[in-house]
């Protein structure tokens, strides 16, 4: 429909080149196959090495949410994507900008692991002395991750309990808003060799 059409466009839309630090060009990639066995099992994209995607390339909704990263299977015109809230994820790096006061710069925000739960959510135990408070946002602050990934929202802080297991460490439980079970396409950020445009011509040193 139209509106689907739309809606598809608004989601390439926003990503302004300035204020990035590298170039990106974002493509929609629909889901070509689900996962038969979970709902944060890895899904099948209609996009591949064609389009420019390439193991690790990250996936976006709503323009500013991860939702996941490309695994290392990509063929001509298709990809397998992992999304952010399977457990083969693994461990991710995350900073908390406080909703209640002014966040800091994300360089000097301190990292917290984050480990997906299994069941959409993800958690951490930070040192109960860190000020974490429930609606928070949540963000990836990761250097194993593409530095398209980085900055980009994970989701928000649901809850904040005393963690059983560590007496001196809180439970932090993240949710993202959006799971790759509800969503029929992502936009994917490929990232571009960086092009210095000048008006001179490149030519090699002076013999």
């Amino acid at each position: 429909s139209q509106a689907r059409v739309l809606k598809q466009i608004e989601q390439l839309q926003g990503f302004a080149p300035e204020g990035l630090r590298m170039p990106v060009q974002p493509i929609l990639a629909h889901v070509a196959v689900r996962s038969p066995t979970s709902a944060f099992g890895k899904v099948t994209l209609n996009r591949g090495t064609k389009h420019g995607v390439k193991p690790g390339t990250i996936a976006v909704f709503n323009r500013a949410f991860i939702v996941g990263r490309i695994c290392d299977d990509v063929w001509s015109v298709q990809s397998t994507l992992m999304p952010l809230t399977n457990v083969s994820t693994g461990t991710i790096g995350a900073a908390i900008l406080p909703h209640d006061r002014k966040p800091p710069l994300l360089a000097e925000a301190p990292t917290l692991p984050l480990t997906p739960r299994g069941d959409g959510t993800l958690v951490a135990s930070p040192d109960k002395s860190e000020v974490i408070s429930v609606g928070d946002e949540v963000v990836l602050k990761d250097e194993t991750w593409p530095l398209a990934a980085q900055g980009m929202r994970i989701g928000v802080v649901e809850e904040v309990r005393p963690n059983d297991m560590q007496p001196l460490r809180s439970l932090v439980i993240v949710r993202p808003p959006y799971q790759m079970a509800q969503l029929s396409y992502v936009t994917l950020k490929i990232e571009q060799d960086a092009v210095v445009a000048t008006g001179a011509t490149t030519e090699g040193p002076s013999q």
